[in-house]
C-alpha cells in the first residue's frame, strides 16, 4: 500500500486596503471636522486596525495642517494605510501654519 500526501504552504502577499478613504479637507477653526470612517478589508482576516492623530472625528480641530491615518495589519504582518490632511484656517487669514 502506498500514500501520496501533498502539503500545501500558503502565504497571504496582498495587503489589507481600505475600500474608501477620506481625501483632505479644509476648514475654518470654529468649525466641527467630520469625516467617513474608512472601510477596511483584507483576503483573509484583519488583525488589528490603530487609528492616529491628536483630533477625534467628529470635532474641532486647531489652526494648522493635521495628518489623520488609520493603519490596518493583517495576520500575515501586511500592512494598509489610509491618510488625509485636515488643513484648519483662521477665519480672514487663509494662511497656514503646519502644526504636527
Amino acid at each position: 500500500m502506498s500514500y501520496c500526501i501533498t502539503i500545501y504552504i500558503l502565504s497571504d502577499n496582498n495587503p489589507p486596503v481600505y475600500k474608501t478613504c477620506p481625501t483632505s479637507i479644509a476648514a475654518f477653526e470654529d468649525e466641527i471636522i467630520i469625516w467617513d470612517i474608512p472601510e477596511p478589508y483584507d483576503n483573509v482576516a484583519i488583525k488589528s486596525e490603530k487609528f492616529k492623530s491628536l483630533h477625534e472625528n467628529n470635532s474641532k480641530f486647531k489652526v494648522g495642517s493635521h495628518v489623520v491615518m488609520y493603519i490596518l495589519t493583517d495576520d500575515q504582518g501586511n500592512i494598509g494605510i489610509c491618510n488625509f490632511l485636515v488643513a484648519i484656517y483662521e477665519r480672514g487669514n487663509l494662511t497656514i501654519r503646519v502644526s504636527e
